[in-house]
């Protein structure tokens, strides 16, 4: 989904490249290592964010310290979020399930 929103925004003046293909659980899915390198020559990184990448969080935060690095969930406010838990505390990541949020979505930091 993040890479379908990079791509229409930025056309020809952007090379995408996804790691998570269709059909692969991003909860589960464990970054190989020519993910990693992947990640660390890229010059923006740009993924869903609130914990929706599970295994891969770490690598993300690290990739991040030498390059911008966008969460695109987590530049939507607090309060336009969908809170499935009731506590207010762990936000549902699947923005695009609802049109209302991923109109929100920003791809700036």
């Amino acid at each position: 989904m993040i890479a379908d929103l990079v791509r229409s925004i930025g056309g020809d003046a952007v090379r995408v490249h996804s790691l998570i293909g269709v059909g692969v659980d991003p909860h589960l899915y464990k970054p190989t290592r020519d993910d990693i390198a992947a990640l660390l020559a890229a010059q923006i990184i740009f993924f869903n964010g609130h914990h929706l990448e599970g295994r891969m969080g770490e690598v993300l935060e690290r990739a991040g310290t030498d390059r911008p690095s966008i969460a695109i969930a987590e530049t939507i406010p607090s309060d336009e979020l969908l809170y499935p838990d009731g506590t207010g505390e762990h936000p549902d990541p699947h923005l695009w399930l609802s049109p209302r949020l991923w109109g929100h979505a920003r791809m700036r930091s």
